[in-house]
């Protein structure tokens, strides 16, 4: 399950986060559902990765603080940071090895 997190709390959710995912999306957006079914499916094959949400549109300068120009963007937490950035549609293999890669 997806955590939805706000533009108050971003960089508080981000340090406490010792392993996750974080994607930007839109609530409207086609692609970043497909994003979450396959954030979804990538926690099945790696239990204890935190899911972490952040809505573009209501969460403008937290989304801007980010790099995150278009949704939906995934970001790699490792340890508290952001250690990879990725955007665009990915399967559940491709974001566990982007996962793995950092």
């Amino acid at each position: 399950m997806i955590q939805e997190i706000a533009q108050d709390d971003y960089k508080e959710a981000i340090a406490a986060t010792q392993a996750g995912v974080l994607i930007v999306f839109k609530e409207l957006c086609p692609h970043c559902k497909n994003m979450e079914k396959v954030m979804e499916k990538f926690s099945a094959l790696l239990p204890g990765v935190a899911l972490l949400g952040l809505d573009i549109q209501k969460n403008p300068d937290a989304a801007a603080a980010l790099e995150a120009e278009r949704a939906p963007t995934l970001f790699v937490i490792k340890n508290g940071a952001v250690a990879q950035k990725k955007t665009g549609l990915m399967n559940p293999k491709e974001l566990l090895a982007l996962y793995k890669a950092c």
